[in-house]
């Protein structure tokens, strides 16, 4: 059994709470062309450096369990064109293939890290059958 002593500091950040986090989108579409609706997308994610406890906890053989989470960025993209109910898109997320810690935990001595999703590409169809 391990017992554990929590020490806390006046001031210490949240757990899991970045000083600063956000995303931003932007999207340009063209005028018509023949018809069709072409568009352009750019997007970013950012979230700052954080840590996994508020102030940090020590067990009683020394381990520290407070782990601190790096920040990080991710960008995305889309192009596509549409035309009356049906569109095509071509997407990229995560275009850099940052590797994101979103989460740390070390429970019975196993440290485990929740990461983001690697770069993904592809192509989307879509069809409204309401109409346009």
């Amino acid at each position: 059994m391990l017992l554990e002593t929590q020490r806390r500091f006046d001031g210490s950040p949240l757990a899991e709470s970045p000083p600063f986090a956000g995303n931003m989108r932007a999207r340009y579409e063209f005028d018509h062309f023949n018809e069709y609706h072409p568009f352009v997308q750019i997007g970013a994610q950012h979230s700052g450096g954080s840590h996994t406890q508020a102030g940090f906890i020590v067990t009683t053989n020394g381990v520290v369990r407070d782990f601190e989470q790096t920040p990080w960025t991710i960008y995305d993209a889309s192009a596509g064109i549409g035309k009356d109910a049906w569109s095509v898109q071509l997407y990229c997320n995560n275009l850099t293939d940052t590797r994101a810690d979103l989460s740390t935990s070390l429970e019975e001595a196993i440290k485990t890290i929740t990461v983001n999703r690697p770069r993904t590409a592809g192509l989307k169809y879509s069809y409204n059958f309401g109409g346009k």
